[in-house]
């Protein structure tokens, strides 16, 4: 059933997104992977498991969005988004295992 669902997801994006460039190759998604990453984290789903929701997924998203936006109209080329969007990672991850370790802002050790 899992994999019918992912399929499913999968038939609606190639849909949109063919429809939003006119066209398709088999490469035209590569890439996204660190973003959908990003967003997924920075919407509070943890990488050790056990918490998240669809709905914060969604927020990490939107939230992504206005960043990458942002980025885009200041004028930045597209490295310093990458290295942005590597920055919200490690940032969110950091502070996932400091939450779940119980000390925030103490040295790790």
């Amino acid at each position: 059933m899992t994999y019918l669902i992912s399929a499913l997801c999968v038939a609606i994006a190639a849909i949109i997104l063919g429809s939003r460039v006119m066209g398709s190759q088999n490469n035209v998604g590569q890439g996204y992977e660190l973003q959908v990453l990003a967003a997924v984290i920075l919407g509070g789903t943890s990488l050790l498991g056990g918490s998240g929701s669809i709905l914060r997924t969604v927020l990490g998203v939107l939230m992504l969005a206005f960043i990458q936006n942002g980025l885009i109209l200041m004028g930045q080329p597209y490295y310093t988004q990458w290295l942005v969007t590597w920055a919200v990672i490690i940032v969110a991850v950091w502070l996932d295992v400091a939450a779940k370790r119980g000390r925030l802002f103490s040295p790790i050790a």
